[in-house]
């Protein structure tokens, strides 16, 4: 079970809160407040909230349980916008840092490029980390929007993650039900996406009790 939660001030006076996710209440809870003492949490606003009224004046309250990470992941986007939050209050990352976030986006959806995947998620109201789940394949899309990197011819060798094609394969089960993609296949009989992919490429035979191959219309 995931937990969306609000850490910021108890009056009720348009007070904003900082908003976000977990697994561990007790746990996030906790490396907030260590953070908050050190006067390093990455949120300032939070941090100023904190160094002016001190513990005693912050309230930590779950606001919605979710059934998985993606799930508590909108959700979080969604309470985000819903309260005025300190989440958009970060400092300036580190150039080395921002490297990571830079790659250009294309969105599937509408054929937009943009220049890098959080220019995306602000334009399209999403997490950063759920355009980037879907353009690993990790997810096969964020609310209903599709994305992946543009990659130039230079950087095709290095830029294409190895495994993103065969994830996006169709395939096809021992029983012939067609499948759009391994993750696709995997949920089908609650497997894992990895072991199907494994019998495509001839490693195993079965999973959960079935044959698998990759689909080549005819």
């Amino acid at each position: 079970m995931f937990y969306v939660y609000a850490l910021g001030l108890k009056e009720e006076s348009g007070d904003r809160y900082y908003v976000g996710q977990t697994d561990n209440i007790s746990a996030r809870f906790e490396h907030h407040l260590k953070l908050l003492k050190k006067s390093s949490h990455h949120c300032t606003g939070l941090q100023e909230v904190f160094n002016t009224v001190g513990l005693v004046g912050l309230s930590f309250n779950v606001l919605e349980e979710c059934p998985s990470y993606h799930e508590a992941l909108d959700r979080e986007l969604f309470y985000i916008k819903e309260y005025a939050s300190f989440n958009t209050q970060r400092p300036e990352q580190p150039k080395k840092e921002r490297q990571r976030y830079t790659r250009r986006v294309k969105h599937l959806n509408t054929g937009n490029i943009y220049e890098s995947m959080s220019e995306a998620a602000f334009d399209l109201g999403l997490h950063m980390s759920c355009v980037r789940d879907v353009c690993c394949g990790k997810r096969e899309h964020a609310s209903g929007q599709m994305f992946s990197y543009v990659i130039d011819k230079q950087e095709k060798s290095e830029e294409v993650p190895r495994d993103l094609k065969v994830n996006w394969r169709k395939v096809i089960r021992s029983d012939g039900e067609i499948f759009e993609s391994i993750e696709n296949a995997a949920r089908s009989v609650k497997g894992q996406a990895n072991n199907v992919r494994f019998c495509c490429q001839g490693v195993n035979k079965t999973h959960k009790g079935f044959g698998w191959q990759f689909y080549t219309p005819v």
